[in-house]
């Protein structure tokens, strides 16, 4: 077992025989890859040459850095349209239910981030706060794919000032 240490004698890298440990106790934090094929597999090279990808559901706000090796070797990000959150993980777009807006992506670990979806919607954003006719342009979340405007029945704004007075 070869183990690299950094200034806080914290283990950056481990190496070994067998298969990835299921005994740490931060085991969340750790990636780990396999190999099988020769002697000496357990290299740099061959670490990175895996892809992993970001890991989400659509409920949480926080993305996690996958443990895993996508097997598949693509990853997804794509909008749940009935949780209208953001889902990201090691799969095709194609086998995914209930996604928008999906993409995939192999070129490299980590791939699956908002930058491969397409570019989000903009539109227009006023409201009572804002001085009058002051509209500012606004680049929406993913998750939306249009844009709205309300009046009342007087053609006034909608959230018009009288309404919070």
């Amino acid at each position: 077992m070869r183990i690299f240490l950094n200034k806080k004698k914290e283990i950056l890298v481990e190496q070994g025989c067998g298969k990835c440990p299921k005994n740490k106790t931060n085991l969340s934090n750790i990636q780990c890859a396999q190999c099988h094929k020769n002697s000496f597999c357990n290299t740099d090279t061959f670490f990175e040459s895996q892809i992993f990808c970001w890991e989400k559901n659509a409920l949480n706000w926080i993305k996690n850095k996958g443990t895993r090796v996508c097997k598949v070797g693509v990853c997804f990000i794509g909008v749940d349209k009935n949780k209208m959150g953001l889902v990201q993980g090691c799969d095709k777009c194609k086998r995914q239910h209930n996604l928008a807006k999906c993409s995939d992506c192999s070129s490299t670990s980590l791939c699956n981030t908002e930058t491969i979806l397409p570019p989000p919607i903009k539109c227009f954003h006023l409201n009572s706060k804002f001085p009058q006719n002051l509209k500012i342009n606004k680049t929406c979340h993913h998750v939306y794919d249009s844009c709205y405007i309300a009046r009342d029945v007087f053609w006034r704004g909608y959230f018009s000032k009288i309404f919070f007075l």
